[in-house]
């Protein structure tokens, strides 16, 4: 009878711990929970902000300096912009995402002269606002970010051949239409998980950037969907990859797209 009374508290304790985590699915932890570890380096980010009429565009930067031992003597730029889950004016829980973490590593490891500019989108709206379809009012915060990107050349001396693009799910699909606005500003880029279908943006502008694509095999859409988008790409782009990676889900496949090979693949190309 002790013994029974015993499993069952123990099933309650189980139950109550279980109900007072919420609900867990496989694959679908917030970018709060992604990296940890990134999250104690959120302090070296040096916070600073944009006002205008419609809104405030928040961001972090973060200066990666080498020293004598660079392998490069001016500054590169790598812009990063996150998913939909990293929304907020907060300027903060948008840098806790492993792609981050992935990239530190790379310029520290590689001794690379860097700047990493990380924005933040605000509330109910999205990077790859178009006018006419746009969420909200004023200018497209992704027209804002190549603004703020502009500035940031000029005031930190950036080598204008080594700005490079990193976009992850709604990051992506900003990622996509400012290459297609600034065809010839990023020397490389690389896009996980979203994509245009074939005819969505001008794709004449999208393929004179070189692009490191990654779809996971479970992501929200069937990569079959952008086959054509691809084909063309491949076609028109000597300089695309596209990789599809096995057995991840949407979450999975972005938090795990950035790699040292991917990393490499960016720092190789120049303007």
């Amino acid at each position: 009878m002790k013994r029974v009374l015993s499993l069952c508290m123990m099933l309650m304790l189980a139950a109550a711990v279980c109900f007072a985590q919420g609900p867990r699915r496989r694959g679908n932890a917030g970018p709060s929970r992604i990296n940890p570890r990134y999250r104690t380096l959120i302090s070296q980010f040096e916070a600073d902000s944009v006002p205008g009429e419609d809104y405030t565009l928040r961001y972090r930067i973060r200066s990666y300096d080498a020293g004598e031992a660079a392998v490069n003597e001016k500054p590169a730029l790598f812009l990063f912009l996150h998913g939909a889950s990293g929304r907020g004016t907060d300027n903060a829980h948008h840098l806790a995402y492993s792609s981050l973490a992935q990239l530190d590593t790379f310029l520290v490891s590689k001794r690379i002269n860097a700047y990493v500019l990380a924005p933040q989108c605000p509330p109910d709206r999205t990077w790859g606002e178009i006018p006419g379809r746009m969420r909200g009012e004023g200018t497209p915060v992704g027209e804002r970010v190549l603004q703020l990107v502009d500035q940031i050349v000029r005031d930190k001396g950036i080598d204008p051949a080594r700005i490079y693009l990193m976009g992850t799910s709604m990051g992506a699909a900003g990622a996509w239409r400012l290459i297609t606005l600034r065809p010839d500003l990023f020397a490389a880029a690389q896009i996980a998980s979203a994509a245009p279908k074939l005819g969505q943006y001008e794709m004449e502008k999208v393929v004179r950037t070189p692009i490191y694509f990654t779809l996971g095999e479970f992501d929200l859409d069937d990569a079959s969907k952008y086959a054509g988008m691809i084909d063309y790409m491949k076609e028109h782009n000597k300089e695309f990859i596209f990789t599809l990676l096995p057995g991840l889900n949407h979450v999975q496949a972005s938090n795990q797209a950035y790699t040292p090979a991917s990393l490499e693949y960016l720092w190789r190309h120049t303007r």
